[in-house]
């Protein structure tokens, strides 16, 4: 995109009413309320959960429940310092929008196919195995469960749109221009998904590569109800539709397919799930460049 175009970004609803806001000093400064937010609530939440779920012993349900209540809680912090503390409406975390329901349903559209797409590419060059699960493996009530996993990715994927896309690029984005802000966000979101022992180097670059494509969503929609819708399809298709890893976070039985991965890891993403694969990483960058494009259109 061209510098006239990437500072006309700065016009669109998500950047305004943050010129005087008193958080604004430098980068180093934003990036470190942002580290304290994220981190204090998410190692809160965890804490919180650890102790209201102890006596929960179904594994699948106490693992939805702990990402409900640990990314509520990173939810609630965000919201709590954006209303108290910086004074200003939830709704400038990217809510405001007309077409929410539209919008967020389009985005899950996108984010379950894709998953999709590349998983039916996996399955016909031989890297995977595919078998329709006969059994959900679940102590509870089947149709209660799969609500509370739904609910669950739901939940985590807007607590991350609301702490990266919702917050932190708007405030970067005021200070510098749109462009570093989609960069540095992108490479914080691409360590926010480190901390796992599949993490390989090709996931963090399509993690970095996901950021970017996430913040463009959101830009491009200047809310953050698609890129939210998409986020959630993405993480439900592999996580339980498909049986994936979701960022090196192995799935659990309530699947509606179970996947055997024979393939080499750079197709597949081997431990880490598709997001640490080349199709992943191909995937990415078709949906940068349309997003770029449709960006450049509505600019124009």
């Amino acid at each position: 995109m061209l510098k006239d175009d990437i500072k006309k970004l700065k016009e669109k609803e998500m950047f305004k009413d943050l010129e005087h806001n008193v958080f604004l000093s430098n980068a180093f400064f934003i990036l470190l309320i942002f580290f304290v937010l994220w981190a204090g609530s998410f190692f809160t939440g965890r804490y919180i959960s650890a102790y209201i779920l102890k006596g929960v012993t179904d594994e699948t349900l106490k693992l939805s429940l702990r990402r409900i209540i640990t990314c509520g809680f990173q939810i609630s912090i965000f919201f709590i310092w954006v209303r108290f503390i910086e004074k200003r409406k939830i709704l400038t975390l990217g809510f405001r929008h007309n077409k929410r329901a539209y919008n967020f349903f389009i985005g899950f559209f996108i984010g379950i196919t894709t998953i999709t797409m590349i998983t039916i590419a996996l399955f016909l060059v031989g890297a995977i195995h595919i078998e329709i699960r006969k059994n959900i493996n679940m102590s509870i009530n089947t149709y209660l469960g799969i609500v509370v996993i739904v609910v669950s990715w739901l939940i985590q994927s807007v607590s991350e749109e609301i702490g990266i896309r919702g917050w932190l690029i708007p405030l970067l984005g005021a200070k510098y221009n749109v462009a570093i802000a989609i960069l540095t966000t992108s490479v914080v979101f691409g360590i926010l998904h480190l901390f796992t022992p599949a993490a390989t180097v090709l996931s963090f670059v399509n993690l970095i590569l996901s950021g970017v494509f996430f913040a463009l969503y959101a830009i491009s929609e200047d809310c953050l109800w698609g890129v939210w819708g998409c986020h959630f399809g993405w993480n439900l298709a592999l996580g339980n539709v498909y049986a994936f890893s979701v960022s090196g976070f192995s799935s659990t039985d309530c699947t509606i397919f179970k996947i055997n991965v024979v393939g080499a890891n750079l197709l597949t993403g081997g431990s880490f799930g598709p997001e640490g694969g080349l199709l992943a990483t191909l995937a990415l960058i078709m949906g940068i460049i349309i997003f770029i494009f449709r960006l450049q259109r509505n600019i124009i």
